[in-house]
């Protein structure tokens, strides 16, 4: 069967190029099915490509809240969070999938992130103690949240994003909440997607 993905897509509107990279990206994925949607945070996704569905957020509402208003509006066995970061591969969401067939105890997966102008690979975006190679993978209690995999089963039965958070640590409490649904928890080294290193 063809893993089906619902794919999130969080941007305040104000990087339309990498915008436009990101939803291309996730369009250009093979062996799998995507359902894509836009979330404006604070404004209204307008020109996207056909198909591509689009929420306007009146307000910013913070990011977490942000992308669970996208979860309703797309269908899939599981949801890819997205902020304006690109799959440089046409594979990265098979790998994705590939990984969980293997292994029903995974719960959450972050790939690694690398800059697409070959900068140095921040050591925040590697969300464990010994940050050592970021090409290694390992389990993890907290993951960087730009570009995230649940099965949509554990993302429901955990409650989603936490939106108590604004910005940031909202990694560490949904990581958390996996692990307490007897899930695990995995930073993919060898699955890579572009965030820019600033």
């Amino acid at each position: 069967m063809t893993p089906r993905f619902g794919c999130v897509v969080l941007t305040m509107g104000d990087r339309p190029e990498e915008l436009r990279r990101a939803v291309a990206s996730i369009l250009a994925q093979k062996q799998v099915e995507v359902d894509v949607v836009v979330v404006g945070n604070g404004w209204m996704p307008t020109g996207l490509p056909e198909g591509v569905k689009s929420v306007g957020l009146t307000d910013n509402v913070g990011i977490p809240a942000g992308r669970n208003s996208g979860v309703p509006s797309v269908d899939g066995d599981f949801l890819v969070f997205v902020d304006d970061d690109c799959l440089p591969e046409p594979d990265v969401l098979a790998r994705l999938a590939d990984l969980f067939e293997a292994d029903p105890s995974l719960g959450l997966v972050q790939p690694r992130f690398a800059d697409p102008d070959g900068r140095p690979t921040p050591r925040h975006w590697v969300p464990r103690l010994r940050k050592g190679d970021p090409r290694h993978s390992s389990d993890v209690g907290a993951v960087c949240e730009a570009v995230v995999v649940l099965p949509r089963a554990v993302f429901d039965a955990i409650g989603g994003w936490p939106e108590t958070f604004w910005y940031a640590h909202e990694g560490i409490d949904l990581a958390w909440r996996v692990w307490d649904s007897d899930r695990r928890v995995r930073y993919v080294g060898d699955v890579v997607v572009h965030h820019p290193a600033v």
